[in-house]
């Protein structure tokens, strides 16, 4: 396939333009990838953020309204402790007044 001048001729055909529309459809290929996996990053991380916020809310609501009060049990270990036992605990804390990580 060559034509008059000596010169080899391309097996195909390009119309005026379609170099052009190319690069328009290419770029809009690679805009749309980008875009796509940018959504996908933000649905990850809401689904991911929703999983944390559900966790968080059920141990929240196990902790306040399934298990025993802690400070209440506490309050009725003490009604039923003996004096000296008592008068130990506080002799501890008179006596390390100043630092109470010693205790």
């Amino acid at each position: 396939m060559s034509n008059g001048d000596g010169m080899k001729s391309m097996p195909y055909h390009i119309a005026e333009g379609d170099m052009e529309l190319m690069k328009i459809r290419c770029s809009a290929a690679v805009a749309r990838t980008a875009a796509t996996k940018h959504s996908r990053c933000v649905v990850r991380w809401g689904i991911s953020l929703a999983m944390v916020a559900s966790v968080l809310l059920a141990f929240v609501v196990v902790n306040r309204f399934v298990l025993p009060n802690r400070y209440e049990l506490f309050i009725e270990q003490l009604a039923d402790m003996p004096e000296d036992v008592l008068y130990d605990m506080s002799v501890d804390v008179i006596e390390y007044e100043e630092d109470m990580t010693l205790l």
